[in-house]
């Protein structure tokens, strides 16, 4: 989430971008259907804090709504978690109602960090939660929580969204991790039911992060579904997935976003020679790193100039047609499992392909583990200097390809050479005791066997 500052920052921001007349406080009028803006509206946060005119295991709790007025007659509940010395309960629930002062008081409550309060209410089809807290030993605690009359239709919610949108690229697949910032700019909540993003097609792994106010974004049906109370103010939503590489040097995305986006960026986290390009956005620049990796993105801004009618009338949601360059060739996945596999068998970290076998195992079951792993290596370089002559795999991706590939080989040939394997010629796996025109022993048939070894490997990997 936003800091405060941030948060009224971008409230102020999207509401300048909607119209310049809301800045100045002049509400232009609203087309039939769409909702009204009673001026830039600020949304007083909810806040809990330490009350010294109560006594210890006193809660009040105030319900105010949009014109900080008091509520009378709302329901409020409050969760407790974890066990007091009052209770001796670990959980429990705790009912109550406004008066008319919009103000109800729980007394005899336990204190401490172990345990935690929440207080919640209700407003016609709107939840409002506030976030966990505990009281201390001394003073009583007060909660001030809004309840604001709601809608459950987008159209008549004056939302504006900032989206961010970070790909990154593992072994096999592209993972989308969408930012999702909804500022409500309006003084009613929405309550969302309609708001349903379209998930790529083949999408795979989608995860989401709850909210602790209970919004958030879920899955069903191939639609990712907007939920939860969004009162004024802003809120982030976090969701990802992921889409299977294509094993080819580009692949385009079509990539969701919700309506009402005034703000885009997409990010890639970009390797040497990849691309970017988003249709309808300026060229994809170096931005800031991300966790220390280059980063390419580029950002979009609408430009409303004035037409926020036309703006909040909008329920659509809109597709991004991303385009990603330089990706590996078909195989990269795979070459590079199999280097760190012979990695780890050089390290000593893993059993040999296929096999199952121990830390401690004798060398001569080391060594043939170590020559297993070689072998598959060096067929594998030879596959790739034949991919690479034949085009299909191209120059960059060969050149990540073959220094992964050589410097898992450079470590088992050293790795070999530890385990003392004399009267071995290592860079062929001839031995002197092979050489006499045995075809089990010769080169070509070891080198099919790891080959299989390899195979099968990769096959459990898949």
């Amino acid at each position: 989430m936003m800091g405060p500052a941030k948060a009224a920052g971008l409230v102020a921001l999207c509401v300048g971008m909607l119209h310049p007349a809301l800045a100045g406080g002049v509400e232009p009028p609203a087309a039939k259907g769409q909702p009204a803006l009673d001026g830039p509206y600020q949304a007083v946060a909810d806040r809990t804090f330490v009350n010294q005119a109560l006594p210890p295991g006193t809660l009040e709790i105030n319900i105010l709504d949009a014109d900080q007025k008091p509520l009378e007659g709302i329901a409020v509940v409050v969760e407790v978690d974890g066990s007091d010395a009052v209770s001796g309960k670990a959980r429990r629930r705790l009912d109550g109602k406004t008066n008319a002062e919009g103000r109800h008081t729980f007394t005899g409550l336990g204190w401490g960090r172990g345990v935690t309060y929440r207080v919640t209410t209700q407003r016609g089809p709107a939840q409002f939660s506030s976030k966990p807290f505990s009281m201390t030993q001394k003073y009583g605690a007060t909660a001030q929580l809004h309840a604001y009359e709601a809608v459950t239709r987008l159209a008549e919610a004056a939302l504006v969204i900032q989206a961010v949108l970070r790909i990154e690229l593992d072994q096999r697949s592209i993972a989308v991790n969408h930012l999702i910032q909804v500022v409500n700019v309006g003084r009613k909540a929405y309550v969302a039911s309609d708001l349903k993003l379209p998930l790529p097609p083949g999408y795979e792994a989608f995860s989401h992060v709850p909210s602790k106010t209970g919004t958030g974004i879920m899955e069903r049906n191939g639609l990712a579904h907007l939920v939860g109370t969004f009162p004024p103010g802003e809120q982030d939503l976090r969701f990802s997935y992921q889409i299977p590489l294509q094993g080819t040097a580009e692949q385009q995305l079509r990539v969701p976003l919700p309506p009402r986006v005034a703000r885009a960026r997409v990010m890639l986290g970009a390797g040497p020679g990849l691309g970017l390009k988003v249709s309808g956005f300026p060229d994809a620049r170096p931005g800031r790193p991300h966790r220390g990796r280059p980063v390419l993105e580029t950002i979009k801004e609408i430009e409303l100039k004035g037409n926020m009618g036309s703006f909040l009338g909008n329920t659509n949601t809109e597709t991004l047609e991303v385009t990603l360059s330089g990706l590996p060739a078909e195989g990269w996945g795979r070459w590079l499992a199999l280097a760190l596999a012979a990695l780890a068998i050089a390290a000593g970290g893993l059993h040999r392909f296929g096999a199952g076998g121990g830390r401690d195992r004798a060398a001569p079951e080391r060594r043939e583990e170590l020559s297993v792993a070689r072998d598959a290596l060096l067929d594998e370089l030879t596959r790739l200097e034949r991919g690479r002559h034949d085009g299909q795999v191209g120059p960059r991706s060969y050149e990540r390809i073959r220094t992964a590939l050589l410097d898992a080989l450079t470590r088992i040939l050293a790795q070999l050479e530890e385990a003392g394997s004399q009267g071995q010629d290592i860079m062929t796996g001839w031995t002197d005791e092979g050489s006499s025109g045995d075809p089990s022993s010769k080169p070509g048939s070891s080198r099919r066997d790891a080959a299989k070894g390899g195979g099968a490997k990769r096959n459990r990997r898949k």
